[in-house]
């Protein structure tokens, strides 16, 4: 008997061992990491999470939902997804979603996979989720986007300019060649070639090849 107490002991010090080591595990990682049951309620939960919703420790989400830590809006669509998760059996993975960090106040975004949750059985009894921070991703390609729609306006700008300045040019030189073609004949009218008519006629001669 003595033998088997000690086994016994042994087993429930490695799973407390066990436990306290994947504890320590999740709570490390920069990821959330929650489990939920079939009300969308908290059974487990890592520090940033915790951290994420204001709360010092995750032993004070236990029991509780999103509802008491975000807006009707953004918690009815974390409940949405979930109760869709175990309703279908079917994983949600690497979705974009909208959070809100009671640390700071400020709006963020996470990269969510949610999973359904089975007991020994088979049977949904909740589910497990994991969210990465990719506020600063978005930020950076919201900038980016933004960047390059500056450039969009800045080229279509430049791009009316040029056409503008152009049929301005081109309006200059139809009336230059208009002139020069009025001064030719009259020229040609007033008596034999002079040497001005020679400097017009080269000076038409080259606007003609410049057309």
């Amino acid at each position: 008997m003595l033998i088997n107490y000690k086994s016994e002991t042994e087993l429930i010090n490695q799973f407390v061992d066990g436990h306290q080591l994947l504890r320590d595990l999740i709570d490390h990682l920069p990821d959330g990491i929650y489990i939920k049951d079939t009300e969308s309620r908290f059974v487990v939960a890592n520090r940033t999470v915790a951290h994420l919703m204001g709360m010092a420790t995750p032993d004070e989400l236990l029991g509780k939902t999103d509802f008491e830590f975000f807006s009707p809006e953004l918690a009815s669509k974390y409940h949405e997804d979930e109760q869709t998760v175990m309703r279908t059996g079917l994983p949600l993975i690497s979705q974009e979603e909208r959070t809100f960090d009671s640390r700071t106040g400020e709006a963020g975004w996470l990269l969510t996979s949610k999973v359904p949750w089975r007991d020994r059985q088979g049977q949904i009894v909740g589910i497990m989720g994991i969210g990465r921070n990719i506020t600063e991703l978005k930020q950076a390609q919201e900038a980016l986007a933004e960047a390059h729609r500056e450039l969009e306006y800045r080229v279509q700008d430049r791009t009316l300019e040029l056409t503008h300045s152009k049929a301005k040019l081109e309006r200059i030189l139809e009336d230059l060649h208009s002139n020069l073609t009025h001064i030719t004949q009259m020229i040609h009218q007033s008596g034999p070639k002079t040497e001005l008519l020679m400097y017009v006629e080269q000076a038409q001669k080259q606007f003609d090849r410049f057309k």
